[in-house]
């Protein structure tokens, strides 16, 4: 059993040795690297767009916390104003109505006419 490792590992140190052997050895290594690198840039790819979009939401998140500041401020700038006019609008008090509600005219049936008028809802 020993012999036929030692002879085995001869004829594997003897086809290592080959031209065929180097020249596909060669092409596998080429393929692996290849892929490698390949893997590696599509990595490096997403891992560039993920910043991109974080960047992107980073900034949208920043300019919508400044909107909301920016409004926040005018709100309080405007308070004065507001609180005046509702003050102004409460010294003023209640307008007298122009006219008082009346209710409506009655009809009266007229001999010369042979319908009976009705009240017409305006709308």
């Amino acid at each position: 059993l020993t012999s036929l490792v030692c002879l085995k590992g001869k004829y594997e140190q003897q086809y290592e040795k080959s031209e065929e052997f180097q020249r596909q050895l060669k092409l596998k290594v080429q393929e692996i690297l290849t892929q490698q690198e390949w893997r590696r840039r599509k990595m490096q790819m997403r891992i560039s767009e993920e910043e991109g979009r974080l960047k992107k939401d980073e900034e949208e998140t920043k300019e919508m916390w400044k909107r909301k500041r920016e409004h926040e401020e005018q709100w309080e700038g405007t308070r004065e104003q507001r609180v005046s006019s509702w003050r102004d609008f409460m010294k003023s008090g209640k307008k007298g109505k122009k006219g008082e509600i009346r209710p409506p005219k009655l009809k009266t049936e007229d001999p010369n006419k042979s319908y009976v008028q009705r009240p017409v809802k305006r709308g």
